[in-house]
């Protein structure tokens, strides 16, 4: 019997993006207040969050100059990461749609862990947070790979924790799963979760 020719093939891997934006502290902070200021007169959406808030998904259509903003950041990292999902040579960029909404967490809150299967892509963007790891509030990615997860179980490393920092913005495939831990101090975590797919004419 002769030799293998082969080699190995990276087939399925994750992609994730992540990146700090350029806005300033003074942007997040409107964009903070607005998001508080409408919380009280939007009815409550809390499907998969305890001791959380969801705004209404139309908050990229505010108008409001960093709504704006943050809409050209979601495409332009939605974009970077679409292209890295399916390379094709020469192609031109995709044409997208997104949609956000903001979600309020305070003490005890926290997001069960959930994917998203009406887009492409999704993420969080990071308006406020408690920058001190001992808060909690991390955003944990789940490894995708349930045969892993069925022997080593669910809490032996399974799992990417990403700390809060505002102005961080994370994106990955929407079929992901992905959850945030328990807030454990008193400020509001406060972030803006969007879903991006793809435009047909």
């Amino acid at each position: 019997m002769s030799a293998l020719h082969g080699s190995p093939v990276d087939l399925w891997p994750t992609l994730i993006y992540q990146g700090q934006a350029p806005a300033t502290a003074q942007d997040n902070a409107r964009l903070a207040r607005a998001i508080l200021s409408r919380e009280g007169g939007d009815p409550s959406r809390s499907y998969g969050v305890v001791h959380a808030r969801k705004s209404g998904p139309d908050l990229l259509r505010w108008g409001t100059t960093q709504t704006d903003a943050l809409g050209r950041l979601i495409g332009d990292a939605s974009a970077a990461l679409f292209a890295a999902l399916a390379p094709e040579a020469g192609s031109p960029r995709p044409e997208l749609t997104a949609q956000g909404w903001a979600v309020v967490y305070r003490t005890g809150g926290y997001h069960r862990r959930h994917a998203h299967h009406d887009a492409v892509i999704s993420g969080v963007y990071c308006v406020q947070a408690d920058e001190d790891p001992a808060v909690g509030g991390t955003l944990e990615l789940w490894d995708p790979r349930d045969s892993r997860l069925a022997r080593a179980g669910a809490d032996a490393g399974a799992r990417l924790q990403v700390q809060p920092v505002a102005g961080l913005l994370v994106a990955w495939p929407s079929w992901l799963q992905h959850s945030v831990s328990v807030v454990r101090g008193p400020a509001p975590r406060i972030v803006v979760a969007f879903n991006v797919g793809l435009l047909h004419g």
